[in-house]
């Protein structure tokens, strides 16, 4: 087994930004097609030492997903959690976003489907803030170049800039 102090301190030091994945997702079948889709897809796997980010879980069984590598796991009671990639591995461009149960799913032309890239700070949809702009980011990012990194929560260059207003005296 892996020692877990490199990978927690990967993932603590500067968000993860040179692991490949950012945070572990929660995958709920019942609530998404989409979450169905892809741990259908998770093969068995041994774990690994990117595995040890589940090490706050009690693990019931490892797998990994083949389109990423990335690792995932069922705790003895089923529910699964997968690692989220900071970039996807495709080599078709983007067909379809797809928003559901707080999750952004990405498919590509070839029809694989994906969990959106992401640091660990989260995308999300439907309210003012961050989340909804590193989301709307993202997908700018995704449609020029499917393998693009994802938004991360400190990179100041990629948020839009709002000119000053003149003060008025």
């Amino acid at each position: 087994m892996f020692p877990r102090v490199p990978v927690t301190l990967a993932l603590q030091w500067d968000g993860g930004r040179y692991f490949p994945f950012g945070s572990p997702n929660h995958l709920d079948p019942e609530q998404s097609d989409e979450a169905a889709e892809f741990i259908a897809r998770l093969e068995p796997a041994e774990p690994t030492a990117a595995a040890r980010a589940f090490d706050t879980w009690t693990i019931g069984e490892y797998w990994t997903d083949p389109a990423t590598d990335l690792p995932a796991i069922t705790t003895p009671e089923g529910t699964a959690w997968a690692a989220v990639p900071q970039r996807l591995p495709a080599l078709t461009p983007l067909s379809q976003v797809i928003l559901r149960d707080r999750q952004v799913w990405i498919r590509t032309s070839d029809g694989t489907l994906y969990l959106a890239p992401e640091d660990g700070s989260g995308l999300t949809w439907g309210y003012r803030g961050t989340g909804p702009t590193r989301l709307a980011i993202l997908l700018g990012r995704l449609l020029d170049d499917i393998n693009a990194p994802a938004v991360r929560s400190l990179d100041r260059q990629a948020l839009p800039q709002h000119p000053r207003r003149p003060r008025v005296e």
